[in-house]
């Protein structure tokens, strides 16, 4: 697929205030809790230096909201079009019929925003996501379905213009890694290479600052 662009920040343009929403303090307290040690700040605002950290919490202040609509497209496009009869039943669990291909972009995309410091856009919680949602879907909440899932998503983050701050990617990444340890615990599976399937470093920063 094709590189995606976005309406990204480049070294001039100024910080958005990021605002709490839904979830956002719940998604740095489950950052907190992985990693069992508080962050270095829990601003939503980012440090534009890229010498400093940082943490997904900043990434609306930075970025706005395109990249994040642009990486869920991506994604869920390739979800259309895996064909792969061994991903039958994971494709076969987002019902597209049902709730429809632009339901599921845009629940996730509000699900991002706010986790990302854009305000209150995701009307639900982390508890709800992981025990409504995603339990009706159980079946595929397995290491195979999270391996999937993480390789057409590392593809979408990969293909989206983020602009030049070599810490974003990085961010989003952590991001993922966190939400996904998340449900890890949750239901019951394990990840490590198995899922990932790449360096992990990356992911498992506490900030980033683009230096691996």
């Amino acid at each position: 697929m094709p590189l995606h662009s976005c309406s990204c920040v480049d070294g001039h343009e100024p910080l958005r205030e990021g605002k709490l929403g839904h979830i956002t303090q719940s998604c740095i307290d489950a950052w907190v809790s992985h990693y069992g040690d508080d962050p270095a700040t829990t601003r939503l605002k980012a440090d534009p230096k890229h010498t400093q950290p940082l943490f997904f919490w900043q990434l609306y202040s930075l970025l706005g909201e395109q990249f994040v609509e642009d990486i869920i497209t991506n994604f869920y496009k390739r979800i259309l079009v895996d064909t792969d009869p061994e991903h039958k039943e994971f494709t076969d669990a987002f019902s597209f019929e049902m709730l429809g291909y632009e339901f599921h972009v845009q629940n996730s995309v509000d699900f991002w925003l706010d986790a990302m410091g854009a305000g209150p856009r995701y009307e639900g919680s982390i508890k709800w996501r992981t025990h409504g949602f995603h339990k009706i879907h159980s079946n595929v909440m397995t290491q195979k379905g999270a391996s999937i899932w993480m390789h057409h998503m590392q593809l979408a983050v990969a293909e989206t213009n983020v602009g030049k701050d070599p810490r974003v990617k990085d961010a989003i990444l952590n991001f993922i890694y966190v939400m996904m340890e998340m449900y890890k615990k949750d239901f019951r599976f394990n990840t490590d290479e198995h899922v990932y399937g790449c360096p992990m470093s990356a992911m498992m920063k506490k900030g980033h600052t683009g230096q691996i």
